[in-house]
């Protein structure tokens, strides 16, 4: 049965590893872009993949090597694994042709086999060997593999490049070897050298699992101190020495750059727009109290236990004197004690209480999940004998893998139960959006001030045509306010328009601020100014930064928009702006999107930027 159980987990993960998407998180985006720059350009620097669309990350901080006199982007992540990977996209693009840039989904689902899948495939075949040695009762060890193959949260994370899978795959190679030497007896040179390469392995992947490596360390070493000093640490030090001398390539230094976190790494504004972590949003911006926080990192939205309520069986296995008994004993101890520690670690990161971002479970936690497998192995002996006890059990199993399956289409999102209790208002995280003091219905926000006699052009193009432009001239003439509007692309050579600024600046829609003039010019121009087939008022979004050609610095900006739904002819308008009071007419952006409907399938699109600004007397 343990052979269907491990070939159903490898058809499942194999299966939705080849239906993934790439680079669905800031997370794996940071990492995927040190993989891209090692193999396409030689370099840890990001900075050239950042530029495209879909690879911009957060996770990244600005370093200057002492060899460079100019500042870079790299990824916060330990460069160890990063640049193993590149190693094996840089044979499967020589193998096949692929790219990460052209053909990112064929190309990541590839390597994403060799380095995920395959290991933890082989970390749970280890564990099976390690339950039919160990399990007196078949079906206690069929039911703990079956809840490690798809009972936690693991298996949604095989899908997407990051350390947490790798991490837990280092502790499963690691717990069998070790129970080699501790719980059979063995005194294999081998065994010694394979749990410290694998322990320390675990290390490098995961920054509270340094206290795990001395832990085993201690541990063999109560065995046999020779071994444990010629076999294991030796073995030890290949990881080890791989991670320093892995980040000194990249930063030119031995301290990794995550642990600059709140330094001016994280914390700089490149031409005008600060970095992410200036000023954070969402979950990164908590504030909870610690008590409050170990609730939901335990029993609440983002709970090991309120998730995959399975390890119940753990907690209660951990709590009673027959466990302790139990063969598998020696890895009882280190399951409380690691467990407390990472907790307590995490804990004691007050500014960093964001229960790992936007992700599906408490992640910084899952390279426990072995330890609390083989944890609850002595209960569930005695329970699967008992045929009431039996039926709770696989009750919790079956929760487990209903729960882990919601993940599976997108660990990177927030986990089910966060979501229902979101929904019901029980908790929000969101940041409020900033407040406008005005209505917005047209994206002409503003009248420029002029003297008499004087004009303010601004220029537009579109972004994806750049040929394309579109160019409004404010004209004050006494006491007369005209807009002139020349859009050749949009078939407008010239419209004249007279406005009220009064209007405009009380966010009136086109239709109240265009006053007099010719009717047939002026439908025109409140149709194009509007942004919409109708007038609707705008709704604040968030705040964004906004890079045109106009200047260096980016434009601090209000995002706004507003749709329209107009069933008679299947269609959806939606207009978004960008707004700045420091700019003539008030927007540094704006655009128009036409959408079908049903299908939701995007018709027609148009963005529209500054490209530059003048103000000149009126020419007569």
């Amino acid at each position: 049965m343990h052979g269907l159980v491990l070939a159903l987990f490898a058809a499942l993960a194999v299966g939705f590893t080849l239906n993934s998407t790439p680079n669905r998180s800031a997370n794996d985006r940071s990492r995927w872009s040190t993989v891209w720059s090692l193999v396409e350009r030689g370099t840890y620097r990001i900075d050239e993949i950042q530029t495209q669309r879909g690879w911009q990350t957060i996770d990244k901080a600005r370093h200057r090597t002492s060899d460079s006199e100019d500042w870079h982007e790299y990824s916060t992540k330990p460069p160890l694994t990063p640049t193993l990977v590149a190693g094996v996209y840089y044979v499967v693009k020589k193998a096949t042709g692929l790219s990460l840039y052209k053909r990112p989904e064929h190309t990541t689902r590839i390597i994403l086999l060799i380095v995920n899948v395959a290991p933890m495939l082989i970390g749970l075949c280890l564990l099976s060997r390690l339950l039919l040695r160990h399990c007196e009762n078949s079906l206690a060890g069929l039911l703990v593999l079956s809840t490690a193959c798809f009972g936690t949260l693991l298996t949604p994370f095989l899908t997407t490049l990051n350390n947490h899978s790798i991490a837990a795959t280092g502790v499963l190679f690691t717990i069998y070897f070790a129970s080699r030497i501790l719980v059979d007896g063995s005194r294999s040179t081998k065994h010694f050298a394979l749990a410290g390469f694998f322990a320390m392995w675990t290390c490098c992947n995961e920054l509270p699992a340094a206290i795990f490596g001395l832990t085993f360390f201690w541990l063999l070493f109560r065995i046999d101190k020779r071994r444990t000093l010629l076999a294991f640490a030796p073995a030890a030090l290949i990881p080890l020495a791989g991670f320093f001398i892995t980040n000194y390539a990249a930063t030119g230094g031995w301290k990794p750059l995550y642990m600059y976190y709140g330094t001016d790494r994280y914390v700089y504004t490149v031409d005008g727009v600060p970095s992410y972590w200036t000023n954070p949003k969402g979950l990164d911006a908590n504030q909870e109290s610690p008590l409050l926080y170990l609730f939901h990192c335990v029993l609440g939205h983002h709970g090991i236990l309120s998730l995959t309520p399975v390890f119940l069986l753990t907690v209660l296995s951990l709590i009673s004197p027959k466990s302790w008994k139990h063969p598998l004993r020696p890895f009882l101890m280190p399951c409380v004690f690691l467990t407390v520690v990472t907790l307590g670690f995490y804990l004691s990161r007050t500014q960093n209480y964001n229960y790992g971002g936007t992700s599906s479970g408490l992640r910084w936690a899952f390279w426990l999940i072995p330890f609390w497998l083989i944890a609850m192995v002595p209960l569930v002996e005695r329970w699967s004998i008992r045929s009431g006890l039996r039926v709770i059990a696989g009750t919790l199993v079956l929760v487990s893998v209903a729960s882990a399956a919601t993940a599976l289409p997108n660990p990177w999102g927030h986990p089910w139960l966060y979501n229902v209790l979101r929904v019901e208002g029980l908790i929000d995280y969101s940041v409020p959006p900033p407040k406008l003091d005005r209505k917005v219905q047209s994206w002409l926000t503003s009248w420029p001030t002029l003297e008499s006699d004087q004009t303010a052009t601004v220029t537009f193009v579109d972004d994806n045509q750049p040929a394309q432009t579109l160019t409004l001239t404010a004209e004050r003439t006494g006491d007369t306010n005209a807009l002139i509007i020349v859009a050749p692309g949009l078939g407008i050579d010239r419209l004249r328009l007279a406005v009220d600024p009064t209007k405009i600046a009380s966010g009136d829609s086109a239709s109240d601020f265009v006053v007099d003039g010719d009717a047939s010019e002026n439908a025109i121009g409140v149709r194009l100014l509007n942004g919409l087939p109708v007038p609707k008022q705008f709704r604040v979004r968030r705040m964004q930064y906004v890079k045109t050609t106009q200047r260096t610095d980016a434009f601090e900006c209000l995002h706004l928009s507003s749709t329209v739904y107009q069933s008679s002819v299947g269609r959806r308008y939606r207009c978004d702006l960008w707004i700045n009071d420091d700019v003539p007419f008030g927007t540094v952006s704006f655009q128009t999107t036409v959408a079908d409907l049903r299908s939701d399938e995007i018709l027609s699109r148009q963005t529209w930027k500054i490209a530059s600004i003048e103000r000149s007397p009126v020419v007569e």
